[in-house]
């Protein structure tokens, strides 16, 4: 009976549809371990207005951040500022959160 549910619990219904490598998700190697996750990268060259501004103020310091959502409970929630490996790459979690079964960890990179 659908009655006495909320929204909150029609969407933890839904996140094997999300994390679907069919739909969202890919494998992701996260710290040495495959992971089904979804990945969006959000770089600075995108943000229309920023990125001359950004650049001035970093001395041509390139920064690119992705977010990652991972089903809850799949890998340790990392600490913020702490060095971790994505895909071979190595980036820094700037913050995570965890909301309806999903975690989101937001990582940037710097490359001069």
């Amino acid at each position: 009976m659908t009655a006495n549910k909320t929204f909150k619990d029609f969407l933890v219904e839904d996140l094997s549809v999300f994390f679907n490598p069919e739909e969202f998700a890919e494998e992701h190697e996260f710290e040495g371990t495959s992971v089904l996750m979804v990945v969006v990268d959000d770089d600075a060259e995108d943000k229309q207005g920023l990125v001359r501004a950004h650049a001035d103020a970093t001395d041509d310091v390139y920064v690119a951040t992705k977010t990652l959502y991972i089903q809850e409970g799949l890998v340790r929630r990392p600490r913020n500022k702490v060095p971790i490996m994505l895909d071979g790459v190595k980036y820094f979690v700037e913050h995570t959160n965890v909301s309806g079964g999903i975690l989101k960890i937001v990582l940037t990179k710097f490359d001069a």
